[in-house]
């Protein structure tokens, strides 16, 4: 429809014409405009963050989880 032949066409189109006419429609004032984000304070979000667990990669390179085996893949 606006004829777009190359990717710099296809960004200007979305930065001149399609992301404004989204907004417009589909953008909202937030009911509360105070931020969510909060400090955090001095703590360890490696530690939090992180789970390890060690596996063995079998001679078919599958891993399991449980003792189960992987499932298959699907066509």
């Amino acid at each position: 429809m606006a004829k777009i032949r190359t990717l710099a066409a296809a960004n200007q189109y979305l930065r001149e014409r399609f992301l404004p006419d989204y907004n417009a429609t589909f953008g909202r004032a937030p009911a509360d405009p105070t931020s969510a984000f909060v400090p955090i304070g001095r703590v360890d979000l490696d530690q939090i963050l992180c789970h390890e667990e060690e596996r063995l990669v079998a001679r078919d390179n599958t891993v399991r989880l449980d003792a189960r085996a992987p499932s298959t893949l699907i066509r």
